[in-house]
């Protein structure tokens, strides 16, 4: 850091109605906007300017410092405001001068469990990009975790937060993201980080209604459930959108699965005779658990692939295509595919495995990762069940694939696959899948892959 860094300090103290602050930096471009004008501030969320880049906060005890990562600017604004009283708020212009590089509020000790919001505009002309931050102010001396949520595109929640000081000895940390909806909180995804990685992670919402918030749990070996903490964040509502968005939404859900149905006629008449003589069909069907389990998957599908000269491999995630309106290329896969492997879930997956009788004529094969369900009914041959990094070859042998693997993707399998076991024992429940046989014959039409074609 440059040792001529100018620095802003302002503490900001909150009263009701308004935050009053002292500028202790005596900066004559730096204006503190009135109440009229700091209701009149608008900040549109917006990620259009490239040259915003990522902004960052970091508490330092009773200091907040906001590090924008924009090289230049014309003029800067700063919204602080409470979530839960738009009144109480505080704005100021802030202009950049020199090697300046971040700002520095510090808060008085009335704002802790305060939940508040932090919107920052920059005006680099022609174009115009804002954040929008929410936080709980926490008791800095209990040394918590400092959590904070970027939700300027609500499509897209970003959780980031400050790690713990190194000198405090603890193994990882375990984030979880939930979504509460009509009474129901249910988890929708969780990660595991190292205590040298940054705390870094996106939730994809798709707009969908619900109110959603993260926890992040301090694991070590000498706290009690090796659990030493665990924080929340504030909780950001996603209400429904007007009229005209949901008459779009519908418009395209029926035009654009016409669009598809058309295109698969058409191609359907004019098969590409000369590649399917040739190639071999092979289907990798899995139920989307974990991030780690997913990336073993299509890594695991992807080595495959580039093993057989002439195989192309088709990666079915099993949780998308019990929707009423699958995709259809997972109709065709299931169809024409010459042989179906099936990945065992983590062990802590609990939800059923569907089979169909109607893919008996396949030939079947399932296969187990270390952090897998290790013991698997007998819906398979045992012949054909391979834990794979110790029955490799002979997996390779019964698939009748003679290529050589490349070994940048192996050993991205093998590690991906430690990274899985480690998330997956934090969460293990010793529990043999639950297996249900269907009868149902597969037809040609869109409802083909339901509930009673999974395996």
């Amino acid at each position: 850091m440059p040792s001529n860094l100018h620095y802003l300090w302002i503490f900001v103290i909150i009263w009701q109605p308004t935050l009053c602050f002292y500028n202790l930096c005596q900066s004559s471009q730096n204006k503190v906007l009135n109440h009229e004008e700091c209701t009149d501030l608008y900040f549109e969320p917006s990620e259009k300017a490239t040259s915003l880049g990522r902004v960052g906060l970091e508490l330092e005890q009773n200091s907040l410092k906001i590090t924008p990562e924009a090289s230049s600017w014309t003029n800067t604004f700063l919204k602080i405001s409470t979530r839960d009283n738009s009144t109480n708020q505080f704005c100021s212009t802030l202009v950049k001068e020199g090697s300046s590089n971040f700002y520095c509020f510090t808060f008085m000790p009335e704002v802790e469990n305060e939940t508040l919001l932090i919107e920052y505009k920059v005006e680099n002309l022609p174009e115009i990009s804002s954040r929008r931050f929410i936080f709980s102010f926490p008791n800095w001396k209990e040394m918590p975790l400092f959590l904070y949520i970027d939700q300027t595109d609500l499509s897209r929640l970003v959780l980031r937060a400050q790690k713990l000081p190194s000198f405090i000895n603890i193994s990882s940390y375990k984030v979880e993201a939930y979504k509460e909806k009509n009474g129901n909180t249910n988890l929708q995804d969780s990660k595991l980080f190292s205590s040298s990685d940054d705390i870094h992670y996106e939730l994809f919402t798709y707009n969908d209604v619900g109110k959603y918030y993260f926890t992040v749990s301090v694991l070590g070996n000498n706290c009690t459930n090796s659990v030493c903490m665990k924080m929340s964040t504030p909780k950001v509502s996603i209400g429904r959108k007007g009229t005209r968005v949901v008459i779009g939404i519908v418009g395209a859900s029926f035009i654009l699965p016409f669009i598809l149905f058309i295109f698969h006629i058409l191609t359907k008449k004019y098969p590409e005779e000369s590649a399917s003589k040739s190639e071999e069909r092979l289907v990798v069907a899995y139920r989307s658990s974990s991030k780690k389990h997913n990336e073993v998957v299509l890594t695991f599908a992807a080595l495959l692939e580039q093993m057989g000269s002439n195989l192309v491999v088709d990666v079915i995630d099993l949780a998308k295509t019990t929707k009423k309106f699958p995709q259809k290329f997972c109709i065709d896969s299931l169809i024409i595919a010459n042989r179906i492997i099936y990945v065992a879930p983590p062990k802590h997956d609990l939800n059923p495995i569907l089979i169909d009788k109607s893919l008996s004529d396949k030939e079947f094969f399932a296969v187990i990762f270390d952090y897998c369900a290790n013991r698997l009914p007998q819906f398979v041959d045992t012949s054909k069940t391979f834990k794979l990094f110790e029955d490799f070859e002979n997996f390779m042998h019964a698939l009748n694939i003679s290529g050589s693997y490349d070994a940048a993707i192996y050993h991205d399998l093998v590690r991906k696959t430690e990274e899985a076991k480690i998330e997956t024992d934090h969460s293990f429940k010793d529990t043999i899948p639950q297996i249900v046989i269907t009868d149902s014959e597969p037809q040609e039409h869109d409802s083909l892959i339901s509930e009673n074609v999974i395996l």
